[in-house]
């Protein structure tokens, strides 16, 4: 998380060709042996989702995105009852969680994918908090999703 790149403020010169440079060298970066299986993962399951019909991906893309919606809504008032917690924390909630979900198959995934990506959000939504950014703004939360 240190490794985010701040927006400047208005009072702060941008250099647009450098954080671009460094936006590329972050990119770069970021590959590796599990980025590479994830994205094979992606590129078959994108494949097999083309072979629907186009009523039932539409169906999934709208569900998709209510579900969505739905999990930043409760990430986002959760809030104002849970404090923003350590990054260590989340990391080993969120591995916990997906590892039980795994373990019981198909059932307990789908039962348990909501919730972390719950999870996922609120802490989205914590580092933007953390870096400035209101997260009550719509275009925040938009931000978060994406």
């Amino acid at each position: 998380m240190n490794d985010l790149i701040l927006l400047p403020t208005s009072e702060q010169a941008v250099d647009v060709e450098a954080a671009l440079d460094a936006l590329a060298t972050r990119y770069k970066g970021a590959g590796g042996v599990g980025i590479d299986l994830l994205n094979m993962l992606g590129a078959q399951a994108g494949g097999l989702l083309s072979k629907l019909p186009a009523k039932v991906r539409d169906g999934l893309q709208d569900a998709t995105v209510t579900a969505l919606g739905q999990a930043m809504k409760v990430a986002h008032s959760s809030r104002g009852v849970v404090a923003d917690q350590p990054g260590w924390l989340n990391s080993a909630v969120s591995t916990a969680m997906g590892a039980a979900g795994g373990f019981g198959g198909l059932p307990t995934a789908l039962a348990e994918l909501p919730v972390t990506t719950t999870l996922l959000l609120r802490v989205i939504e914590g580092v933007a908090a953390e870096h400035g950014f209101d997260p009550a703004a719509d275009s925040v939360r938009f931000d978060c999703v994406q």
